[in-house]
């Protein structure tokens, strides 16, 4: 049995240089791999919404720090300066110093009354 006889043509030239060059590609990628895995994932955390070191929260603690001079500041610090808890309410208010008079009955004294 003879083979039949096999004609190149520009489309199947064009196919195999694709594939000569998919080839090629392939080994660089595959010894770049390293390389790349680390640029990945440098890449993925800065777009990370949980990651505190992503691009939008460098950028806004950066302009945070510029405006208030505060080094290290975060939206995150300042929203929990904003809003302090009912805990830290209650401490403060603990330690405020008390701006009441004393009331004077124990004292002996009568009581004072505004008019």
């Amino acid at each position: 049995m003879k083979a039949p006889p096999v004609t190149l043509t520009a489309g199947g030239l064009l196919a195999l240089a694709g594939l000569a060059v998919l080839g090629v590609a392939g080994v660089w990628l595959y010894t770049k791999r390293d390389a790349i895995a680390a640029a990945a994932g440098e890449a993925v955390g800065l777009v990370n919404p949980a990651d505190d070191r992503n691009l939008v929260n460098r950028g806004v603690s950066a302009v945070g720090e510029a405006i208030t001079g505060r080094e290290g500041w975060t939206l995150g610090s300042q929203i929990a300066d904003w809003f302090p808890s009912q805990a830290e309410r209650e401490l403060e208010r603990q330690l405020r110093p008390s701006t009441s008079t004393p009331d004077p009955e124990p004292y002996g004294l009568p009581p004072y009354y505004a008019p």
